[in-house]
């Protein structure tokens, strides 16, 4: 774990944290993955970075790119001058399970506190947050993991860690209030492997870009029972995507059709929105999945080959 410091000229502007998920071919400088919020800011362009290993030695740092809606920005930085750090181990998100217990390690409120370790389980593993952070009106949903280890704005971008001592997320969100409710432990980090697909895509291509299907549906496991008969959806269906509408020239366009329910992902049973979305958001632009299909009544099961747009 590095802390990460953001400067307008002489004056600081933020603190975060990050995590070293590379050395440069030439050994001269580390790759830190942390948060696009971390290490950007929509009133200044002139940000310069400092980063903090953990044994207090500072060095400069650049923001190599950023990607401010999946809140994922990969930093290059000196190497630590004795060589007194370590790569990151990551671990596979899509094999953390609830209560499963975790620990973090950031800069919580400021450096007097940095290396902070904070303990305890996940929440939720595909937990749908709705973010806004250009507040433009634009929302996009995120599927994360959820865990109660206290944390504080200076954690953000650090590690999300596993008893194995594997990175599994990059904590990002922390929510304090919903209405007039004060929440406590609601903690929220991107899952790695999100995170890492991202990182590899934007150092390549500058830029990452949603996977589109082009369908507009509804989770069966959310349909009450009137409205499962109102679709005349079966009652032997407990879980896929109905298939409302089908948007015209989408991915899905002559291949998948209005009023039928989409069970499996890639062979994987779709057992809601959540999981669906996570799957799909392995793959980019170009890329071939599989959609199995039913009708309503549950019959004339097929699968579908899609080209993602």
């Amino acid at each position: 774990m590095v802390t990460i410091e953001s400067y307008v000229g002489s004056s600081p502007l933020g603190l975060g944290s990050g995590i070293i998920y590379a050395d440069s071919s030439d050994g001269e400088y580390v790759y830190i993955i942390t948060n696009g919020h971390v290490v950007t800011d929509d009133q200044y362009n002139n940000i310069s970075l400092e980063v903090l290993y953990h044994n207090d030695l500072r060095v400069s740092a650049e923001l190599v790119v950023a990607d401010k809606i999946e809140d994922v920005a990969i930093v290059k930085a000196k190497r630590e001058p004795f060589g007194d750090y370590s790569i990151a181990k990551l671990g596979d998100s899509d094999d953390v399970e609830v209560g499963e217990q975790i620990f973090t390690i950031g800069s919580p409120i400021g450096l007097e506190h940095n290396n902070n370790l904070t303990s305890g389980v996940i929440s939720g593993v595909n937990v749908m947050m709705d973010t806004d952070d250009d507040q433009d009106g634009t929302y996009i949903s995120m599927y994360m993991l959820q865990f109660d280890a206290a944390i504080s704005s200076g954690n953000s971008g650090g590690p999300l860690f596993n008893m194995k001592g594997e990175v599994i997320g990059i904590n990002t969100l922390k929510m304090t209030k919903s209405g007039s409710s004060i929440i406590e432990s609601f903690n929220f980090a991107i899952r790695i492997n999100k995170a890492i697909t991202v990182a590899n895509i934007i150092l390549k291509q500058g830029y990452y870009k949603r996977p589109l299907v082009g369908i507009s549906i509804y989770d069966i496991k959310n349909l009450s029972l009137n409205d499962r008969d109102v679709y005349g959806i079966s009652e032997d269906i407990h879980y896929g995507l109905y298939v409302e509408s089908v948007v015209e020239s989408g991915a899905v366009w002559d291949i998948v059709y209005t009023d039928t329910i989409i069970t499996h992902i890639n062979g994987i049973k779709i057992t809601g929105m959540e999981n669906f979305s996570v799957e799909l958001l392995k793959y980019q632009k170009g890329d071939v999945i599989t959609l199995t299909v039913i009708n309503k009544d549950g019959s004339n099961e097929s699968v579908k080959n899609v080209t993602l747009k």
